[in-house]
């Protein structure tokens, strides 16, 4: 269940990437065409990838599995599903160039995005995901499923502050300008949001699940790993406590300001 959530959720960050481009009233239509993709052309798939692994639970490869098992239509089938993998990572590497791009020209204003500084940024993460995936495929099943357990972990309080913002507090409503300010409405950092969110963190932490780390709760569950739903249901409170906080301390006079308010009218 975390394996599907996770590739569900870790979608979000590329809503910044491509919904600034869209018209207003496409919004819905895109939300939900984008939903059914995903859900359409992986669960079948996802399905296909348990029933392997429960058929044979030491298959080293899904692709050579369902080669060997569908017959002639098998080498074809495995062609396609490796080709398929291209759109995805096209766009894993996309967007780790907008964010790696974003964070430079928030440390540096003076930064500016060329399009031969975005072909260099894009191999570099290229080349070092292909790194990365080389060196763990000896237990690829393990380190993937760790990896994707571990973005689940980071980019669910992530993601429910930022819907928690959208919905329940501005209800939709923003200055896009202070996006792109260094000093604009959110500041360079979101302080109070950071917080939130490291809090958040810390407390999935004894609920975590993984070959490398399993916490005091998860254990006492049988393995059980519900860290990324604790996560979400304590992050909605903390942050719209937080927000109520700093509207409050915005709304108190500074300390003197009635006497000064005051003297200034007599």
């Amino acid at each position: 269940m975390s394996i599907v959530a996770s590739y569900q959720i870790t979608y979000a960050p590329y809503v910044s990437d491509y919904s600034r481009y869209l018209p207003r009233d496409a919004a819905r239509k895109v939300f939900w065409r984008t939903y059914a993709a995903t859900v359409i052309s992986c669960v079948w798939l996802m399905g296909l990838g348990a029933a392997i692994g429960v058929l044979n639970p030491s298959a080293s490869s899904m692709l050579f599995e369902i080669k060997s098992i569908t017959g002639p239509l098998g080498g074809t089938l495995a062609i396609l599903l490796a080709i398929g993998l291209i759109a995805p990572n096209s766009a894993n590497v996309y967007g780790g160039m907008m964010t790696a791009l974003s964070i430079g020209n928030n440390v540096d204003g003076r930064l500016r995005s060329t399009r031969m500084l975005r072909a260099v940024i894009c191999v570099v993460i290229a080349v070092l995901g292909a790194l990365v995936a080389t060196a763990g495929a000896g237990a690829f099943m393990t380190n993937l499923e760790n990896y994707m357990t571990m973005i689940l972990y980071i980019l669910i309080p992530w993601s429910v502050i930022n819907l928690t913002d959208y919905y329940l507090l501005r209800h939709g409503q923003y200055r896009t300008e202070d996006f792109y300010a260094r000093d604009g409405g959110f500041g360079r950092v979101n302080m109070r949001a950071m917080i939130i969110y490291l809090l958040a963190f810390g407390v999935e932490v004894p609920f975590m699940n993984t070959t490398v780390y399993k916490g005091p709760v998860a254990t006492a569950l049988g393995g059980g790993d519900i860290a990324w739903i604790v996560g979400a249901v304590v992050t909605v409170p903390l942050y719209v406590g937080g927000a109520w906080l700093a509207r409050r301390q915005a709304a108190m006079p500074e300390p003197g300001g009635e006497q000064i308010a005051s003297n200034a009218v007599g």
